[in-house]
Formats: structure tokens, sequence, C-alpha cells
């Protein structure tokens, strides 16, 4: 349910291949992020049973799923390239708060720690619909329980 209300959110009529399996991990991240009110633990968060340490809202939760950012990159006193278009695919969950981002040019998959928030400008949402045409996905996705496919075969 939740990656289905993500999914409708964004922007974008052709997801790519990155983006869906991210909607899914970080709707289960953030399903693991509060305790069950059934689970071993009321005060606990199951996260913090199978890691060790808890999330912390100021490192995990500064960007929602789908956000359009310029990441700042390594670089030195020359012409290379400082920043990157790229589209937040959530937070990484580790301890130092480092999200994972789609980049624009390559399509590739990149952990970054440090990202300036802008509006999404039309020309991010058109190169996301142009990688999820390139591996052409479907306009519009579809979430069916894993019983019914496991019925099916």
């Amino acid at each position: 349910m939740v990656s289905f209300s993500q999914h409708r959110m964004l922007p974008f009529t052709h997801l790519p291949r990155l983006v869906v399996i991210h909607l899914v991990k970080n709707s289960v991240f953030w399903l693991n992020a509060f305790p069950a009110t059934d689970g071993t633990s009321s005060t606990h968060l199951p996260c913090y049973l199978m890691t060790g340490y808890e999330l912390n809202y100021k490192l995990h939760a500064r960007l929602p799923f789908g956000s359009y950012v310029q990441t700042h990159e390594d670089h030195s006193n020359n012409m290379t390239q400082r920043t990157m278009g790229a589209i937040c695919l959530g937070p990484s969950g580790n301890q130092q708060g480092g999200h994972w981002f789609i980049s624009l040019s390559s399509g590739s998959r990149v952990v970054r720690h440090q990202w300036t928030e802008l509006p999404m400008p039309a020309e991010a949402i058109q190169r996301v619909n142009d990688i999820g045409q390139q591996q052409h996905m479907p306009t519009k996705l579809t979430f069916r329980p894993l019983t019914k496919l496991l019925r099916q075969v």
C-alpha cells in the first residue's frame, strides 16, 4: 500500500527498474522504522533489533523519495563537474545518513551524503521517462499478493 501511494506522487510515466526496486525497498525500510504493536519489542524498532542501531530522523528522513537534487561531487580546483542531477531513491540506512540516488546522466545508482534539493525541472522528468522507456518499463505498476502468483505456477 505504501508503494502504491508513493508511486502515485511521482511525476514520471515510465519508472526505471532501479526506481521500482528502491520504491519497494524504501517502503519496507519505513515499515520497519516503527515498532509493531504485536512485535517482540514495543519500544525498539525492528531495524534496531536486526542491526543494533536506531534510526535518526535528522539523518534518515532528510529527503523524500523521488525528490530532484544536485548531489555534491568530489572535485578539485579544475573544470570537472561539481554537482550531478539525480533523483532520490531513499535513505541507504547507514549510520552516516547517506541516501541512494539514480544519476540522471548515467542512470546508475549512487550514494551521497551531501546534496541540494531543488524543484523538479521538466528535463529531469523527461530523462527519467527516457530511461524507463529504454528499459521497456510499463506505464502502470501493478502490485499483486504473492499468493496469487504462487497459485499460477
